[in-house]
């Protein structure tokens, strides 16, 4: 008896382990969320749930919520499309990496906006690239918001990127870790964005590059937020006029360059340890104004 009741056990544990994954097929055929028949269980929708996705479009035609994302290998890149009131959270409970690209080439595309949103205070929360050549996008028109939380990208190298087309939301913190290309797109708003950003990185292979292309007199880093370098051997890339706003902080003996190609009229502070930052800047431009440096 005690053996069978082991067993017994043990199936459930596997069981539901399995149940607790949910694979979109898009079997049903019209790429709609809410559709059972696109799914390979129930429709997911829970902070706890685990989605798999193995079709090229999702459309999120609600309001859903799951704690991970995969992106296995052998799939196609999948873009998720707002169908109408769509939002879609991410609460990585329980996980480390709520997104996790898997394959090589893959490509993730949130065209919907999105929430990032733990209930696992002090975690660190990782949306990875565990392969490369990949990407993770964030659609123009939509929205990220991090809310409370340090939301962090990592990669395994340096030919990964992170693309910012839309908006970012929330007090949270944007995090970038080593080996990450994070890119700021024409049309990002950071007017709306109270929390801030952190480059870490270190040199070589493991340098974080940003860059910010964000149109003239529109808002990359808006004042009073900031900017911290927690890692050295990075690059901070200013493209557009008047779109750097906010404060740069240098943390501890990091370093960074900061290349200006477009004059910048109201930078904030700069606050430095012991650390360096090189300031190039672009012959054409002719005004570079900092409030103050500490």
């Amino acid at each position: 008896m005690n053996k069978r009741l082991h067993f017994l056990f043990i199936n459930l544990i596997f069981s539901s382990f399995v149940f607790s994954q949910n694979n979109f097929t898009n079997a049903g055929g019209d790429n709609l969320w809410s559709n059972p028949a696109n799914w390979s269980g129930t429709v997911p929708n829970g902070g706890t749930a685990v989605v798999i996705i193995k079709s090229a479009l999702v459309i999120v035609d609600g309001d859903y919520s799951v704690k991970q994302i995969k992106l296995p290998g052998g799939q196609p890149s999948p873009t998720f499309t707002d169908g109408g009131g769509g939002l879609l959270t991410i609460t990585g409970n329980g996980v480390s990496q709520p997104v996790q690209i898997n394959v090589n080439g893959g490509h993730i595309t949130f065209n919907v906006n999105v929430v990032f949103d733990t209930p696992e205070v002090g975690s660190t929360e990782i949306f990875n690239l565990n392969n490369g050549n990949t990407a993770f996008t964030f659609g123009a028109g939509f929205s990220l918001t991090i809310l409370d939380d340090e939301l962090t990208f990592g990669a395994i190298n340096l030919n990964n990127a992170v693309n910012f087309n839309g908006s970012i939301l929330g007090n949270g913190t944007l995090r970038f870790n080593s080996k990450i290309n994070a890119n700021f797109g024409a049309n990002y708003d950071g007017s709306n964005f109270d929390g801030g950003i952190h480059v870490g990185g270190n040199t070589g292979n493991n340098r974080v590059n940003l860059t910010s292309n964000v149109s003239n007199n529109g808002t990359f880093l808006k004042a009073g937020s900031s900017l911290s370098v927690i890692g050295s051997g990075s690059t901070i890339n200013i493209n557009g006029a008047n779109t750097l706003k906010g404060n740069i902080i240098l943390t501890g003996s990091n370093s960074a360059i900061l290349d200006i190609d477009a004059n910048q009229s109201a930078i904030g502070t700069i606050t430095m340890g012991s650390g360096t930052l090189s300031l190039a800047v672009d012959a054409a431009v002719t005004s570079v104004k900092f409030a103050d440096n500490s």
